[in-house]
């Protein structure tokens, strides 16, 4: 693995669209870990993962618990992590803004990649506001050293 980007924001998203940042890399394979999520996530499993596919893209995905009204097509969320091959990044142009999510992963998808989901069983925080923050704060402060 080459590096690891990681996406700021919390509340407001500041610079949401990462895709765009990680177009820099060009040379083997990435993880993105989104900065708006917290994980004890196996990252060396994730990319033995990745590897043992010879996939072009894996994303994390984890149970979505207690969903809104309209949410509901899949019990799995999009978990803010992903390994992907560099070449995936070839066709963002660097005078646009590209998010994961809601960019990337699709074009890849219709475009017929080879895109696995990586199902992970670790704790997942989403901080998304101060509330959120404060919560993974106290989640932390119980776990056992």
């Amino acid at each position: 693995m080459r590096a690891l980007v990681l996406a700021a924001g919390c509340g407001e998203r500041l610079h949401p669209l990462t895709a765009g940042a990680a177009a820099r890399l060009r040379n083997g394979d990435f993880i993105v870990g989104y900065g708006d999520n917290l994980s004890t996530i196996d990252i060396a499993a994730l990319a033995a993962f990745h590897s043992e596919k010879d996939a072009d893209v894996v994303m994390v995905t984890r149970c979505l618990e207690k969903p809104g009204a309209g949410e509901v097509f899949s019990q799995l969320v999009n978990a803010g992590y992903l390994v992907a091959k560099s070449w995936n990044l070839d066709a963002l142009s660097a005078d646009r803004q590209y998010d994961f999510g809601r960019d990337l992963l699709p074009r890849l998808i219709n475009d017929g990649a080879r895109v696995f989901g990586y199902r992970m069983t670790e704790p997942l925080w989403w901080i998304d506001s101060v509330e959120d923050y404060r919560r993974t704060q106290a989640a932390f402060a119980e776990r056992p050293t």
